[in-house]
């Protein structure tokens, strides 16, 4: 892989990010990654939000 390979990735990434958070503003390198962990973690918290409740509709208790 190639470091122009990454930058691209990265350039793609920032446009996603750029998307999902509204944000025209142009973000480094480092804050897009910081972005994409944030959102990641957003996502992650709402579907085990949505999973919670699922199982408790259903009377089911588990252990994420």
């Amino acid at each position: 892989m190639r470091v122009r390979d990454i930058n691209e990735a990265i350039k793609e990434l920032g446009q996603m990010i750029s998307l999902h958070t509204g944000s025209g503003q142009t973000l480094t390198k480092l804050s897009i990654l910081q972005e994409a962990v944030n959102v990641i973690t957003t996502l992650e918290q709402q579907l085990r939000g949505m999973f919670t409740y699922k199982c408790n509709e259903l009377n089911i208790f588990l252990v994420l």
